[in-house]
């Protein structure tokens, strides 16, 4: 399943298309458009959250399937190593199909460890008020 609309998908690999487009009907399914409550009950639901970026910003969704307790499986870029580094999630090694697919079958059958978003609003306001007070 890939969460929104089958014309948002980008890739440079004409062979992802070409592979994407000869399988049978259904095989890969488009939510299109969905609502926050909907998303939120496609993270709960899934059995992993797979992330293939080549790059990111930040990269909501892997934060968003752990805090719902789904595991995630990332490619290993810079901002996710950053970001990521000390929560419970599997990198791959970008632009390597054999080592996804060898990340994705470990990763399946796991149990996700008790997470704590190191990002919650509380704990950035609490930062920021921190180093404000002592300027």
């Amino acid at each position: 399943m890939i969460v929104g609309n089958a014309s948002n998908f980008r890739t440079t690999d004409d062979s992802i298309s070409q592979e994407l487009n000869s399988l049978p009907e259904d095989s890969v399914i488009y939510t299109g458009r969905i609502s926050d409550n909907e998303l939120k009950t496609k993270y709960a639901e899934a059995k992993l959250l797979i992330q293939p970026s080549l790059y990111e910003g930040f990269g909501m969704p892997p934060m968003e399937a752990l805090s719902l307790g789904t595991n995630v499986v990332i490619s290993n870029i810079p901002v996710f190593k950053e970001i990521y580094k000390d929560l419970p999630v599997t990198y791959f090694e970008v632009e390597n199909p054999e080592d996804l697919a060898d990340k994705i079958k470990s990763a399946y059958n796991q149990n996700v460890p008790d997470f704590s978003n190191p990002y919650s609003f509380e704990k950035t306001f609490d930062i920021i008020r921190n180093e404000l007070e002592s300027q």
